[in-house]
């Protein structure tokens, strides 16, 4: 297994006694041996290193300055103390300083232990790391998205299922005075007493709640109400989620207030036409009927069936159908 060493010592036969160890214990080292804090500093900017070996007592500078230099240049590196002269007081302090083992001259053969130790821990620190940055950039863009959705977006967390998080458009839309105002409610707290169909909110909130967390996703339209009264109506999306290993419902809600009253007025024009007592006819870009009112069928004969598709040059034809 190859290694990449960088050893802190003033002592050639040192380094080459580490050498030894290292390859009797299985190891292809690349060992560069430094004997200053410039050195030191150069060589980690230089290269990727898999562990460092320092000696306590070096003539240019000591055991614990080169642990400075490693803890603040290269946290993740794991150093290695060896000296034949420091008491288990010292030993101690190092470590506390952050140093991965300590191994006294006198006892080389736990050094090659110590490394394989070392770097088995390290690449479970490193993969940790990895885990908790991508966890931390993961964390980050969903806020991103979450505090710059137009719908209001908020989560809610067992076992209150009080709301845990509300975005920016969940605040305005509720009329609340801030994110932990309205995260300090429940959802029937946000809906008058009784849904339309004369359910109390309270009985069928937790209803929908049950449904989504075992179905994992819940669709449905609600009516909500704002913190000044205002009653509204609106659609609901619940999904079961996880964070952090917590379970939790995302609720993702849209006013369609105007939807409602653009469906309302829709009707009512729909109703107009057809009870109109003049013939109507609506004709697509190309002029061929599309739809034709009941004074339509009345006048001309045609059923809806016969005129649609046609064009309405046919009641200039002659060919009226049979009156019944």
């Amino acid at each position: 297994m190859k290694l990449r060493v960088l050893m802190i010592e003033d002592d050639p036969k040192a380094a080459e006694m580490v050498l030894m160890l290292l390859r009797r214990g299985g190891f292809e080292p690349d060992l560069e041996r430094v004997e200053t804090a410039a050195a030191l500093e150069a060589a980690l900017g230089a290269a990727r290193w898999d562990v460092a070996i320092s000696d306590y007592h070096l003539p240019a500078f000591s055991g614990p300055e080169a642990l400075a230099i490693l803890v603040r240049k290269a946290p993740d590196l794991p150093c290695i103390i060896i000296s034949g002269t420091v008491g288990e007081e010292t030993a101690v302090e190092l470590l506390k300083m952050g140093a991965a083992d300590f191994v006294a001259k006198d006892k080389p053969a736990r050094l090659v232990p110590a490394i394989v130790r070392e770097l088995r821990e390290a690449g479970a620190r490193r993969q940790r790391r990895e885990v908790e940055t991508a966890l931390r950039e993961s964390e980050a863009r969903f806020r991103t998205l979450f505090e710059s959705s137009r719908d209001a977006i908020m989560t809610l967390a067992p076992p209150t299922w009080k709301f845990a998080s509300a975005n920016r458009a969940t605040v305005r839309l509720f009329g609340a005075e801030s994110e932990t105002h309205f995260t300090s409610l429940g959802p029937w707290e946000v809906s008058p007493e009784k849904q339309p169909d004369g359910t109390p909110s309270s009985i069928q909130a937790p209803q929908m709640i049950e449904r989504a967390m075992k179905e994992g996703s819940c669709f449905f339209e609600w009516t909500h109400q704002r913190l000044s009264g205002e009653v509204f109506p609106a659609t609901v999306l619940l999904t079961r989620m996880e964070l952090n290993g917590q379970p939790l419902l995302q609720a993702t809600v849209r006013d369609i207030t105007e939807q409602k009253r653009a469906a309302d007025e829709l009707s009512k024009l729909s109703r107009a036409v057809e009870q109109s007592p003049a013939s109507v006819v609506i004709t697509d870009p190309e002029g061929n009927i599309q739809y034709v009112n009941p004074k339509f069928v009345a006048v001309t004969g045609y059923t809806r069936e016969e005129a649609r598709g046609k064009n309405p040059r046919i009641l200039k034809s002659g060919e009226l159908p049979v009156a019944v």
